[in-house]
């Protein structure tokens, strides 16, 4: 009796550890993948960028000098971006990991740290962005719960164990389209970049250009990703 019940355990703790590695594994590939993803999102609203849309009518010398000015800080700014959705991503599959995990949380502590890494949440005027941000980390949450939850270590291979090709559809959608909600904030956003210091500092608001290339860069993501869609469905 004792030979059995010890072999029972044996593989319980057998079966928990294999399950454990299946979910680290999975993670791991989620945040390759997702880093991949923000990249190409990135890169592309930089090509897309514009500076004299931005510092048209400010006190900057000359457009050649105006475009070599504003060029670096709106770079560093899109940057900055970058290093805000991959330290959000993070929190969510924290909180997707514990969720697959069945450990118990206080979802509290996501949601706290997903809006203090937000960048934008400062730049506007209307409390209830947080709402939709709120909203999204559960959201994301869920969906990257289930797929850590398939154990896969490919990311289409996780996406078609998931969801029906209805919602990888919509995951695409969603998960990649988040300047459509900062769009709903348009009016009350308010992006701005200083140049220089002191008495001979002047600033510029770079909302309405931020807001195209974020969108150029994520749309051409999307484009490339339901194409895949197709491929694996």
């Amino acid at each position: 009796m004792s030979g059995a019940m010890d072999g029972a355990v044996g593989t319980a703790s057998s079966d928990s550890s294999t399950r454990s590695d299946d979910l680290n594994r999975c993670r791991a590939m989620l945040e390759r993948r997702f880093d991949e993803y923000v990249d190409h999102v990135m890169k592309e609203a930089l090509d897309e960028m514009e500076p004299l849309r931005v510092v048209s009518g400010h006190s900057l010398p000359g457009n050649s000098a105006a475009k070599s000015v504003a060029k670096p800080i709106i770079e560093s700014e899109v940057e900055r971006f970058h290093r805000s959705i991959s330290d959000q991503f993070e929190i969510v599959l924290d909180y997707a990991e514990v969720e697959a995990r069945g450990d118990s949380y206080d979802f509290d502590d996501y949601q706290n740290e997903f809006l203090d890494n937000d960048v934008f949440i400062d730049s506007c005027r209307d409390p209830s962005i947080e709402d939709d941000l709120v909203e999204r980390i559960e959201v994301m949450g869920e969906d990257m719960c289930r797929m850590m939850e398939t154990g896969e270590d490919s990311f289409w291979n996780a996406a078609y164990e998931a969801f029906s090709i209805e919602e990888a559809y919509e995951l695409v959608d969603y998960h990649f389209g988040y300047s459509s909600t900062l769009r709903e904030y348009e009016r009350d956003l308010e992006l701005e970049a200083e140049v220089g210091r002191g008495p001979f500092s002047t600033s510029f608001e770079y909302t309405d250009e931020a807001l195209r290339v974020i969108e150029h860069g994520e749309s051409s993501l999307r484009q490339r990703l339901e194409l895949r869609v197709e491929e694996v469905y």
